[in-house]
């Protein structure tokens, strides 16, 4: 009895797995018709996302006044600011380029196994039937008297002779075909620091001799950062496709 044995063995193709079946019962009269699936993919979508930094600043103007000596004097206005700092967690996501080798998988040649099965060989026998005669005889014995109705009977005598009969098994070779360059995102996350400026509107004097009260105007600018986070790839996000194959484990085996 030809016998088909097969070890399906679907996953990924990180290695190439052996044909190895030692254990499984068919370590007699097999063949190893393993191969690798076409390529398929994995598709998956994510947004990418990051962030933007925008300064907002407004315009102030005051007047600042300083006791001047009275003899020539000079007001030098400035802006007196400090800055705050103020910080969060944004993403800062990129993406990675990796490689993927598939396996290409091509007939090579064969093999011929050799099933032995039992086929009928019958041929036509001729026997003679009769129909026994019996008597009593003189003593009150039953005793045989000759046949009658004797006719020639054919029938046919079969029996079983074993036969050699061989089947052709195809055997793949698989190779590494041609290097896959995909991209996959990396999520990461990134603690950003922004400032808020303080001022205020300051003078200092350049005087001569006796003082006398002047004053400036002072334009100052007080700014504050604000920052958004932002995604791309719309709703759905944007698509990753991830190649990968299957390993078809099988065994042509001819077993009892």
């Amino acid at each position: 009895m030809l016998t088909l044995v097969f070890l399906s063995c679907l996953s990924l193709v990180r290695g190439f797995p052996g044909g190895d079946h030692h254990g499984d019962g068919h370590d007699g009269n097999c063949v190893d018709i393993s191969k690798y699936s076409d390529i398929l993919y994995n598709e998956t979508h994510h947004q990418i996302c990051s962030f933007r930094t925008q300064r907002t600043c407004q315009v102030h103007q005051t007047s600042a006044c300083v006791s001047v000596p009275v003899t020539e004097c000079e007001v030098v206005g400035y802006a007196d600011c400090t800055n705050e700092p103020f910080s969060s967690v944004y993403h800062d996501d990129t993406v990675e380029s990796h490689q993927f080798v598939p396996k290409v998988c091509e007939e090579d040649g064969y093999q011929i196994l050799n099933e032995n099965h039992k086929t009928p060989v019958c041929q036509n026998v001729t026997k003679r039937q009769c129909d026994s005669k019996w008597v009593i005889n003189a003593a009150g014995e039953k005793v045989w008297d000759g046949n009658e109705n004797c006719q020639d009977v054919t029938y046919e005598d079969c029996r079983l002779v074993e036969v050699e009969n061989p089947v052709t098994v195809p055997t793949y070779s698989c190779t590494d075909g041609a290097v896959l360059t995909y991209e996959v995102p990396s999520f990461q996350e990134v603690e950003v620091t922004g400032y808020k400026s303080k001022c205020r509107a300051a003078a200092y004097p350049v005087c001569t001799t006796t003082h006398v009260q002047k004053c400036t105007d002072v334009e100052f600018e007080d700014c504050f950062d604000t920052i958004d986070s932002f995604c791309m790839g719309g709703d759905d996000g944007m698509s990753f496709r991830i190649p990968y194959q299957t390993y078809d484990h099988r065994l042509k085996c001819i077993g009892v």
